[in-house]
């Protein structure tokens, strides 16, 4: 049996080298990924280097709008230890590419305040959303 730190290695590396592809040729990249995951035993969860394969996953299913799967990466990225303003960043995330914008701008604010701005620096649109609303909601 593999070692899971060995697999989650494996699968970083396998994502890392298409994530440049797009529609649904990432899209089948993904899903395998994914599938791969899956099969591992529980205790994957507990492995911190997760992380390091949940970041890319996060990022590629929110591109594509690949939503149920991007929250379940969301949800293996955090875990008990992970703090109210990272936990309110990558769900702000996840409802800003699902066009919820009074959801993310609430978000993003909670993650702001409490990492007095930390948790945002270089987050790209998501931290131009937050300080400049009024560019991507209408109402």
């Amino acid at each position: 049996m593999m070692v899971i730190k060995e697999k989650i290695y494996e699968l970083f590396d396998y994502i890392d080298n298409h994530a440049l592809e797009e529609g649904n040729r990432l899209k089948k990249h993904l899903d395998y990924v994914d599938s791969e995951w899956n099969k591992l035993y529980s205790k994957k969860n507990d492995d911190s280097d997760r992380t390091l394969l949940a970041l890319p996953m996060i990022d590629l299913t929110l591109k594509i709008k690949k939503f149920e799967m991007a929250k379940k990466w969301i949800d293996i990225y955090l875990d008990h230890e992970s703090s109210e303003d990272e936990i309110s960043l990558y769900n702000g995330k996840l409802e800003f590419e699902k066009l919820n914008y009074q959801k993310a701008h609430s978000l993003f604010k909670k993650s702001f305040e409490l990492s007095n701005g930390r948790m945002m620096e270089g987050e790209g649109i998501y931290l131009d959303f937050y300080l400049n609303p009024e560019k991507y909601m209408n109402d």
